[in-house]
């Protein structure tokens, strides 16, 4: 695109929902062109290392009812042992702790599958240039159109103010 427009002041941002997260960090990680990235709900390995609660017992391995495949119970997902290979191999967390970009981070209040993660987010907001906002009374999807309007609103509005 810069090359296109034979510009170099172009700014580029990414967007990774859930467990898309992790293709928006390890895309900007280490990549100048990439300006910030937005992170919608995001599911990262070290987040995803489930031991309490409704995630399941991380040590249990349950037989898909349909497929006979073995799985995890990850709150109401079913992970395969394919992306469980994936998950344990993930470092997006430590990436994101380490990358110098702009950050944003948009979260449900309601979504329990990202519930336990949001203090280790949260730890994070000492890093000058990670912003968070909640999303009020919806789930991991965000629900309702209203609130996905609330969510490109708070997204747009997050870029506009880091580009002046």
């Amino acid at each position: 695109i810069k090359a296109c427009f034979r510009r170099d002041d172009i700014l580029f941002y990414l967007i990774g929902f859930s467990n898309g997260c992790k293709v928006a960090i390890d895309v900007s990680y280490g990549n100048p062109n990439v300006s910030g990235i937005i992170l919608w709900n995001p599911i990262l390995q070290e987040l995803a290392d489930n031991k309490n609660g409704d995630a399941g017992d991380s040590r249990r391995l349950y037989k898909h009812p349909v497929t006979g495949k073995p799985y995890k119970k990850f709150y109401s997902l079913r992970l395969n042992t394919r992306l469980l290979r994936e998950l344990n191999s993930d470092k997006s967390m430590s990436k994101l702790i380490e990358l110098d970009k702009d950050i944003l981070c948009v979260l449900s209040r309601n979504d329990s599958s990202i519930e336990r993660f949001i203090d280790q987010i949260e730890t994070l907001t000492t890093k000058k240039h990670l912003s968070i906002e909640y999303i009020e009374h919806t789930d991991h999807l965000f629900g309702s159109v209203d609130k996905v309007e609330q969510v490109i609103s708070i997204t747009l509005e997050w870029i506009l103010n880091n580009v002046s």
